[in-house]
């Protein structure tokens, strides 16, 4: 699930930008690059904090 939503957002901002360089929009480009910076942090937060967000199922000591 979570990861689904890490490329969802990548694949959107990555089309916004696309679109912003073809219509020579800075304001789709600049929307294009926040919201593909969510997916990355919300990647990077799931690398480095996994049980934080997906759950993990290890026993805590």
């Amino acid at each position: 699930m979570i990861y689904e939503l890490i490329t969802v957002l990548m694949i959107i901002g990555a089309g916004l930008c696309g679109i912003s360089e073809i219509a020579k929009n800075k304001v789709l480009g600049y929307l294009g690059v926040l919201i593909g910076s969510i997916g990355v942090i919300i990647l990077l937060l799931t690398i480095s904090v996994p049980s934080a967000l997906v759950g993990s199922q290890a026993p805590i000591d």
